[in-house]
């Protein structure tokens, strides 16, 4: 496909990134947006994640999962209820520490549930920035794009002022990379 700069600097929907994008492309980017809805995520979606082919998808639903997983144990804890049901592992997670789990943790100790929210998916956020940093015109880039875009959209449903933020950090965000100064020559 190869457009990926011209669909970036649109600033598009999700639904408009699928659009302007062929068949497997579109695809891939389908399957982003049903991570970023947590009544299609269960053990085979972490396992086809796991599966593909894309550096992107792999990596962020990786730390997604195992963010996931973090959040249900703690809060199994602390109402002392049994959530081994809702916990998706692999065998190599015994072997990898979760990085960010102390991170995590002190997010879910807060008291106010909307700052919380915004500071898991601000952590969200800032792995999809990591995944991508040194990508310039890939589809993962697109990718991240879209869950990016997919959290703004959650916002401007939650707080439109919140919305607004992450929509302006995302602006930010793309007018940093060459894909403004691409669009300028």
């Amino acid at each position: 496909m190869n457009n990926y700069v011209y669909i970036l600097s649109a600033l598009p929907s999700p639904e408009e990134v699928i659009s302007l994008c062929d068949g497997k492309d579109a695809e891939t980017v389908r399957f982003v947006l049903d991570g970023c809805n947590p009544d299609k995520i269960d053990a085979s979606f972490y396992e086809r994640a796991q599966k593909s082919r894309s550096r992107f998808i792999r990596t962020y639903f990786e730390f997604d999962r195992r963010l996931r997983n973090t959040k249900a144990r703690w809060l199994g804890e602390t109402l002392g209820m049994d959530v081994s049901k809702d916990i998706v592992s692999f065998p190599e997670d015994e072997f990898r520490p979760f990085d960010d789990e102390a991170r995590l943790l002190d997010i879910l100790r807060g008291k106010d549930i909307l700052a919380r929210e915004r500071e898991l998916d601000a952590l969200m956020w800032e792995k999809a920035e990591e995944i991508t940093r040194l990508d310039v015109f890939s589809l993962d880039l697109v990718l991240a794009y879209v869950a990016k875009m997919a959290t703004v959209e959650r916002w401007n449903r939650l707080s439109a002022e919140e919305g607004r933020k992450f929509l302006r950090k995302l602006v930010d965000e793309l007018r940093n990379t060459n894909i403004w100064q691409q669009q300028e020559k």
